[in-house]
């Protein structure tokens, strides 16, 4: 009876450059939204749109989001994986939530496609003004005898 040798794996994790992390967010229409509130850590998610280099949302005067101080340190996560190639990637925005009041701009971001899921009405714009955005990806491809990486696939 023959053995069949199993295969070799090998796993990449790689940073991601600014710019790619950009436009993974420009793919993405759901996130969570990180936070502090009276020194108590907490996260929501969203339904949001980059809007040049930042983070939009809606949210209504009486959410968590709109009781947060104009200026607070936040962080956005935004992530996409594939459970039967085991891959995924990961972006982090560390920055600064900002109520949108102005009203052209607000004219502006509401032909962005933000459609909340959140009961309610949601009609006050919320950015993210980045300091920072970070990200990373992990895949996992099969080591063939020459060495060439394959796609993974899990065993069936």
């Amino acid at each position: 009876m023959d053995t069949l040798n199993e295969p070799e794996y090998v796993i990449s994790y790689d940073q991601l450059v600014e710019d790619v992390c950009w436009r993974l967010l420009a793919r993405s229409s759901f996130g969570r939204v990180v936070f502090c509130q009276d020194g108590e850590p907490g996260a929501l998610p969203v339904n949001c749109a980059v809007a040049g280099q930042s983070i939009v949302f809606r949210t209504s005067a009486d959410a968590t989001f709109f009781e947060l101080t104009h200026g607070s340190r936040v962080a956005f996560e935004a992530d996409h994986t594939d459970h039967v190639a085991e891959s995924g990637w990961s972006v982090l925005v560390r920055g600064t939530l900002h109520e949108v009041t102005d009203a052209a701009e607000i004219a502006s971001l509401a032909s962005l496609p933000v459609h909340p899921w959140a009961p309610g009405k949601r009609d006050r714009w919320m950015r993210i003004v980045p300091d920072n955005v970070t990200g990373r990806t992990i895949s996992r491809h099969r080591l063939v005898p020459d060495s060439t990486r394959l796609p993974y696939m899990p065993p069936g």
